[in-house]
């Protein structure tokens, strides 16, 4: 396994993260107006939704990240994990709040952050709240 910063360089894995973060919501976006004509199913609970938006904007995220970081692993929040060999793993929350989504508010995020696979530190990050138009990374 190679070390993280061996795997790319700070600025690229924050630009990943922001082209990632934009594709997820995106996706999300797509659907905004479009609400009623989602797919809506319960994961472990009864309040824990996943909606049509919720997996289009991970596979977008995804997508993403396979085309510029193919070597890295991916825990996302539908999609499952994916191992990778780089020592970077990204943690993807495709829809942070999809009950708020699928209600139309406009306080949910997508969120996309680079993390050390050898202790879960976070490297780069990006939270991308669309509907209320504002990015903040790290």
């Amino acid at each position: 396994m190679t070390h993280p910063a061996a795997a790319g360089d700070l600025t690229h894995l924050l630009e990943v993260a922001r082209e990632a973060a934009g594709a997820g919501a995106a996706a999300a976006m797509s659907w905004w107006h479009d609400l009623d004509r989602l797919s809506v199913g319960e994961k472990a609970a009864s309040d824990d939704l996943v909606s049509q938006a919720d997996r289009d904007a991970e596979d977008a995220i995804r997508a993403v990240l396979s085309r510029h970081r193919p070597g890295d692993g991916v825990v996302g929040e539908e999609g499952g994990s994916t191992r990778g060999e780089s020592g970077v793993e990204w943690m993807v929350d495709p829809i942070d709040g999809t009950t708020n989504y699928l209600y139309g508010r406009p306080d949910w995020a997508v969120s996309v952050a680079a993390v050390r696979a050898d202790g879960g530190a976070v490297i780069a990050g990006v939270v991308a709240e669309p509907a209320l138009d504002r990015l903040t990374e790290a």
